[in-house]
């Protein structure tokens, strides 16, 4: 389901706003709806216009395909993709003096060691300036199968990159995606504000 839904019932605009598809698509998955969950509404430009009830909007517009290269350079496109994708945990780190360039570095180690664990594992982060200094920090979520990745298998790898850092109060924030907040963990850590972004994918 939505979160936050202001309204219950949704239009091809409001749609396309929030999913990360194309107007083919739309038309496409449209035909599957339930008669029920659709219905046509006199629109002051003369022509009807299809309205979808919100009930069904994530089980016919979601998707979990990969984005293209070309889809990953649009910030809005990814930013949607993300908040509509399925994750298993939500986890932030906070190193010591690090810039953007360690937090790329650290965020593609992480992956690194855990594709060493389960292959099939997709990784968003985002990395963002520390509102007390100038330095950086990076927000990432984990798509994965949970039983075979635990939250030790990701703090065990995080501990060796809080051990780089050597000193200071370096932060990580580990826990398992709580379907119950909905989509609001990813539209937190997938905020415009991110300096940096990126969807790591396995070789497949």
């Amino acid at each position: 389901m939505l979160n936050n839904q202001n309204k219950e019932w949704y239009t091809k605009e409001d749609i396309l706003e929030i999913y990360p598809i194309k107007h083919t698509t739309y038309k496409l998955r449209i035909k599957d709806i339930p008669s029920n969950k659709t219905r046509m509404v006199k629109s002051p430009r003369g022509k009807p216009t299809r309205e979808i009830h919100n009930s069904v909007l994530d089980q016919f517009f979601q998707k979990r395909r990969k984005l293209s290269t070309t889809e990953m350079k649009k910030l809005k496109h990814t930013i949607k993709w993300v908040n509509n994708h399925t994750w298993d945990y939500f986890c932030n780190i906070k190193p010591v003096y690090s810039s953007i360039k360690d937090n790329i570095s650290y965020m593609n180690y992480l992956y690194e060691k855990l594709s060493l664990i389960k292959t099939d594992i997709t990784l968003f982060y985002s990395v963002e300036k520390n509102f007390i200094n100038n330095y950086y920090h990076s927000h990432f979520l984990i798509d994965c199968a949970t039983d075979m990745l635990s939250i030790k298998d990701i703090e065990d790898i995080l501990e060796i990159i809080i051990d780089s850092n050597r000193i200071g109060d370096t932060k990580t924030y580990v826990k398992k995606y709580d379907k119950m907040f909905g989509k609001r963990g990813a539209e937190y850590s997938s905020k415009k504000k991110g300096y940096h972004y990126e969807i790591l994918y396995p070789n497949k």
